[in-house]
């Protein structure tokens, strides 16, 4: 059992895989976390793009695959976050910058993607955009529609 301590130094105790959390005097509680998919993994894709989502049952077209809470910074802290965690922010809006979290920050890049990503409010939502297979990896296109190969910003990889 992990031991995390709170800005307000209450002590909270998770069980880990079982999702429950005790804080100070109240009775245990499920925790409810967009983390956790059964329906996904994270692993070293074949592309040579590091590491990818992939599916561990069929998705379907249209079906949703995650909702990704935004951590959303702006001006110095947008800097530090982009030098401290390059290659898995996004430009947020005018002038943010935001860390995916869930699996979001994951998800590789293809110019032929099977899903899409919609920004609502402070959440990435990630859609199958076609049926997805087991075992098949999940990728977006970083640059929404767009299929210029000088569009993009890191090295290419090799895509299946």
């Amino acid at each position: 059992m992990r031991t995390l301590r709170g800005s307000s130094n209450s002590v909270c105790a998770t069980g880990g895989v079982n999702l429950t959390r005790r804080c100070g005097r109240r009775r245990e509680q499920r925790i409810d976390s967009p983390v956790v998919f059964s329906h996904l993994r994270v692993a070293e894709s074949p592309t040579g793009a590091g590491r990818g989502v992939f599916a561990q049952r069929p998705i379907e077209r249209g079906e949703l695959i995650e909702r990704c809470p935004m951590l959303i910074v702006d001006g110095a802290q947008g800097d530090a976050l982009t030098e401290g965690a390059d290659g898995y922010v996004f430009g947020w809006g005018d002038s943010s910058t935001a860390l995916a979290l869930g699996y979001g920050s994951l998800y590789n890049h293809h110019f032929d993607p099977n899903a899409t990503t919609t920004e609502a409010g402070d959440e990435l939502v990630i859609t199958a955009v076609r049926d997805i297979d087991v075992g098949e990896e999940i990728f977006i296109n970083y640059l929404g529609t767009a299929v210029d190969p000088d569009a993009v910003w890191f090295d290419d990889v090799v895509t299946p």
